[in-house]
């Protein structure tokens, strides 16, 4: 895949029907070359970045065979083969595929949470179902029940009906989880006690995520399926200061595996200033009816929460109301 500094990006594929563009934001042309391939021509018309940086770009060169093939769905060898060149004289012009790449990579590193994202998040919850104590009493429920790692039969029997209650089973059945989930107690336990137990007074904005990934990881085979949803609640529920939260519906979830979740909200919230980190504790203490409990997960809820409140903006901005 070429990514050239022309008004008109070629993108070679090797799945004949497989089309990375997509939609009708993009004019495209076909043809065959000798060895079979398709080569489309698309002209980029919307997806154009005001700013360009050519270290940017760059960048994403570097990161070609994880972000391209990540971030823009698109198969493994086809990011394999992927070469990327620009011209420092006139900046590129890009299609989709790349800018996708370009903005997950921009959004992890460099954005920050904010008051209106949080309050934003607030408002949508309070809209929903959810309790509006924003679980503080679940959290002292579930602290009471936390099996520090020795996870039994009896212990399942109390957990099982919370991950049900979550909607984290979907689309597979209580005995299907049931089954995996036992085959695995002995392992979590051993994991627990090398990847969490020794940090597990601590809390995201300060736990590498190699450091707990193989306990996350573990987790995620229990269903065995690829989205983060059920790691992201059943890890919750066991370290909340931890594990942030992942949902689908009030984020409009686009990470694909919970690594990329965890990383995004930790790199997020270190991007926030000290005095607007302080200011988003006081805004969810002060939503929190009753006082929160002493060992609230606060900045893995405000993460969860901006996060919301980010998706919940752009979904007003996308549907504004024509009441006069």
């Amino acid at each position: 895949m070429k990514i050239c500094s022309s008004e008109a990006c070629a993108v070679r594929v090797k799945h004949k029907r497989y089309n990375p563009i997509g939609g009708n934001s993009s004019r495209m042309a076909g043809a065959r070359n000798k060895g079979g391939q398709k080569t489309i021509f698309c002209e980029a018309i919307r997806f154009t970045p005001r700013v360009h940086k050519l270290q940017e770009f760059t960048r994403i060169q570097q990161t070609a065979h994880n972000s391209v093939a990540y971030h823009a769905h698109l198969p493994l060898n086809l990011a394999q083969d992927a070469t990327f060149s620009a011209s420092p004289a006139k900046p590129p012009q890009i299609c989709r595929l790349a800018y996708n790449a370009r903005q997950e990579l921009s959004l992890k590193k460099n954005m920050s949470l904010t008051i209106d994202e949080l309050n934003a998040g607030i408002s949508y919850w309070r809209t929903t179902r959810w309790p509006q104590d924003f679980h503080n009493a679940f959290y002292c429920d579930m602290a009471r029940a936390n099996p520090n790692g020795t996870f039994t039969p009896k212990w399942w029997d109390g957990f099982l009906p919370i991950l049900s209650g979550w909607r984290a089973l979907r689309p597979r059945s209580q005995v299907f989880v049931t089954n995996r989930a036992t085959q695995k107690f002995a392992e979590l336990s051993q994991v627990w006690k090398k990847a969490i137990e020794d940090v597990f007074t601590s809390d995201i904005a300060t736990i590498p995520w190699g450091n707990i990934a193989p306990f996350a990881t573990l987790v995620g085979t229990i269903k065995n399926v690829e989205s983060p949803v059920f790691t992201s609640k059943f890890c919750h529920f066991l370290a909340p200061h931890i594990f942030p939260v992942v949902d689908n519906a009030a984020m409009d979830n686009p990470f694909r595996t919970y690594e990329n979740y965890y990383l995004t909200g930790q790199s997020q919230w270190k991007a926030t200033n000290d005095a607007v980190q302080q200011e988003l504790v006081k805004t969810l203490t002060w939503a929190i009816n009753p006082k929160p409990i002493e060992n609230y997960p606060m900045k893995c809820k405000i993460i969860e929460l901006c996060l919301i409140g980010r998706n919940q903006k752009k979904v007003q901005e996308k549907s504004p109301d024509k009441r006069g």
